[in-house]
């Protein structure tokens, strides 16, 4: 059979195909029209008059073969109708551009921008030999196509009915595709450009003796990349951003960099995918470099509907910021890496901060950072307490205005476990997630104190070296706020990472200084107290004006 022209199928409306199919197929509908579709496509509408016979004439990977007798082998003759009403060259379109899901939550397919992006990234030769990891329906291999790329490819898929149509889609887009139903982890041989989309939204992970702990699998299968790819090679791996610069991940990303095996990260715009807004990262694998190249493309972008895509467009204005020194791209060396503990995520490279001549290292003037206790609502319930004790609850809702409320719940009989999660008088709590990052300074009598909520941090101050309210001052100023916005993370729900909030540069003076500052930052912030009493007293008072007189 000769090969449809990919390039030309792309741009066919398949509106009409899709109709005709769905009507057509009312039961196991999705199966049912991708095999049909297949059918059509194979024969160039030259239908056999029944399905032995177009075992016979056709060939047909052993895979496929049975879920079109369990699809089609009853209903054969309504392929005819179908090719007398639409014309094969839109049900080739349908099978290859149209993505089959059978779960609402499920992952379906690589977003076709992100797949080209990822094909031009790899910089693909006539003579090189090709694998697609984790390979889904085929979605990257057709974007290959589509591009003009012929080459041999292997692709690894475990999901039986994914693999299926991965299969059919091969048949159609031509040339010497090899679909396997190895795990991809066990994938042998060496390719040149090597492609990997793990399996996202799933909660595997995996433990790894290198890192003595759980690691997330998206290292794991860079790690099998690095192991397929040829001494001259390259391959690109979707990451979750998180495991950019979690501190789970952190040995991984150290082993990666020092081995010299990052080129390239491209950070993406959210909501790429139908399914889910997670936020996500390109990473370029070869060998040998000493440093890397960070690209904020999270605005490059065009919306369509209620998602955002990759347009031709878009991936040229990408490729075009690759090796440039400009506000979303930056070459960072490994060693600057290595400082800011091996931290990938591309807008914590190219975000440029102010930092103050006197400034040092905010993890200088604390002695300890930890995250509040993470307490289930039912468990906490059993220790509130309706009198008073010497313990309190501190949530997120009791800041306001960088204040502590006054009117805490009282806790009782809590673990000694929990002592770590309590704050002390002077202690500093921040907010963990959101933007701007709120801050309160804890005030308490010498036996009292808060055991503080897993949403905020607490951060004990080395008292000797800088007064607590100055670093307030400084963290809730704009050129602090500034800072903290540059090392926050992730897109649906913006995280602070400890390790992160540990390098954060502090400009500092003399303790004289310091206390000045101080002052006037607590007289202002009691002004804007009172001040905001004044207000809802004046509130108040504006829905009483009816109020009947006993």
């Amino acid at each position: 059979m000769d090969s449809y022209n990919v390039t030309v199928l792309k741009k066919r409306d398949t509106s009409k195909a899709a109709v005709l199919l769905q009507r057509t197929f009312k039961d196991n509908t999705l199966r049912s029209n991708y095999s049909a579709a297949y059918v059509i496509a194979k024969t160039r509408g030259n239908i056999p008059k029944d399905f032995d016979a177009f075992l016979e004439e056709y060939p047909v990977r052993p895979q496929v073969s049975p879920v079109l007798m369990n699809t089609l082998g009853n209903k054969w003759e309504v392929l005819h109708s179908l090719v007398s009403n639409c014309k094969c060259e839109d049900y080739a379109a349908y099978l290859l551009f149209e993505s089959f899901c059978t779960h609402p939550r499920e992952y379906s397919e690589t977003p076709a921008g992100l797949s080209r992006l990822s094909a031009r990234l790899l910089e693909i030769s006539p003579d090189n030999r090709l694998a697609d990891l984790c390979a889904g329906q085929s979605s990257f291999i057709r974007e290959c196509r589509v591009l003009g790329y012929e080459n041999d490819c292997t692709e690894s898929e475990i999901n039986a009915e994914h693999r299926v149509i991965a299969m059919m889609r091969a048949d159609i887009l031509g040339g010497k595709i090899t679909v396997t139903s190895e795990d991809s982890l066990k994938l042998e041989g060496e390719y040149d450009k090597i492609f990997c989309h793990s399996p996202m939204g799933v909660k595997w992970k995996f433990f790894d003796p290198y890192c003595n702990h759980s690691a997330s699998a998206d290292w794991l299968f860079a790690g099998k990349c690095i192991e397929l790819m040829a001494d001259n090679g390259k391959a690109v791996c979707v990451f979750m951003n998180s495991t950019l610069w979690n501190q789970s991940d952190s040995k991984w990303r150290e082993k990666f960099v020092s081995s010299g095996y990052i080129e390239t990260i491209v950070a993406l715009p959210t909501n790429l995918y139908s399914e889910t807004s997670v936020s996500s990262s390109l990473v370029v694998f070869s060998k040998s470099n000493n440093s890397v190249n960070m690209i904020d493309a999270t605005e490059i972008f065009t919306p369509v509907r209620r998602r955002n895509t990759l347009s031709d467009e878009n991936v040229e204005e990408i490729l075009g910021l690759l090796g440039k020194k400009c506000g979303n791209s930056r070459t960072v060396g490994y060693d600057e890496i290595a400082g800011n503990n091996y931290d990938l995520y591309p807008k914590s490279y190219t975000e440029e901060v102010k930092v103050e001549k006197d400034s040092v290292p905010f993890s200088e003037l604390i002695t300890r950072v930890t995250r509040g206790a993470q307490i289930k609502a039912g468990d906490l319930d059993s220790h509130f307490s309706e009198s008073e004790t010497d313990t309190r609850l501190l949530m997120l809702s009791d800041m306001n205005k960088g204040v502590i409320s006054n009117d805490l719940t009282y806790l009782k009989g809590l673990d000694k476990r929990y002592d770590k999660y309590c704050a002390t008088d002077g202690a500093l709590v921040m907010t963990k997630n959101g933007f701007p990052v709120k801050t309160a300074i804890v005030s308490l009598e010498e036996s009292q104190r808060y055991l503080v909520n897993g949403n905020l941090y607490i951060i004990e101050i080395d008292e000797s070296k800088t007064d607590p309210f100055y670093l307030k001052a400084y963290l809730d100023s704009q050129q602090g706020q500034a800072q903290l916005r540059s090392i926050l993370v992730g897109t649906a729900i913006l995280n602070l990472p400890i390790e992160a909030l540990k390098g954060l540069m502090i400009p500092m003076c003399s303790m004289t200084e310091q206390k000045r500052i101080s002052e006037k930052y607590i007289k202002k912030q009691q002004e804007i107290i009172k001040l905001q009493e004044q207000l809802e007293k004046a509130e108040k008072e504006l829905t009483e004006f009816f109020l009947v007189s006993e």
